[in-house]
């Protein structure tokens, strides 16, 4: 009963294969392509010489990092470029350090300067402002602008004199006679 079981399913499947031949048809062509594929000793060969290729390239490529691992003129060189790095490095960040305290010093010596002037100029012009308001240098100021007035009418009187000595007699005579008429 069991082996017509597996007969029936067997055929099922025999069935189903030629149902769908396009699928099974594909997949069979596959298959009979690989095991060709796997047969084909010129490809097996090729295969076998790319595995030695790859494993010599891979053995000599391992034996050069030894080689620079353990070569000590090149740690030398590396050492001697990264301590030029360093140095390099360092000599920057001490410019930059020294930039930035010249900067502040400057800073510093501007903000005094103008502290000084702002305070220079404060006293000034409370100093002018009191010399101004001064009492005593206002009567003076007052007298030197009369002072003033009484040189500048002697002037205008001379160059009248000068420019028109007829003239000026005259006025100077009626100037005298109105002086002479006003009751003191």
């Amino acid at each position: 009963m069991e082996d017509d079981k597996l007969n029936q399913e067997e055929n099922k499947t025999v069935e189903n294969e030629e149902v769908k031949p396009e699928k099974h048809s594909v997949f069979g062509d596959f298959i009979k392509h690989a095991k060709t594929f796997a047969e084909d000793n010129k490809l097996q060969e090729k295969f076998e010489t790319l595995k030695e290729k790859t494993n010599e390239a891979v053995e000599g490529a391992s034996k050069k990092i030894d080689e620079l691992r353990h070569d000590e003129e090149l740690k030398e060189k590396l050492n001697n470029v990264k301590e030029s790095v360093v140095s390099a490095t360092n000599k920057v960040v001490d410019r930059v350090k020294e930039n930035e305290e010249l900067t502040e010093k400057l800073t510093q010596v501007k903000d005094t300067a103008v502290d000084a002037t702002k305070k220079s100029v404060d006293f000034v012009s409370t100093k002018v402002d009191e010399f101004r308001n001064d009492p005593e240098v206002q009567e003076k100021f007052e007298k030197a602008k009369d002072k003033t007035i009484e040189v500048a009418e002697k002037a205008v009187d001379s160059l009248k004199k000068w420019l028109k000595p007829e003239k000026a007699e005259s006025t100077e005579e009626s100037a005298e006679e109105s002086t002479e008429n006003k009751p003191e």
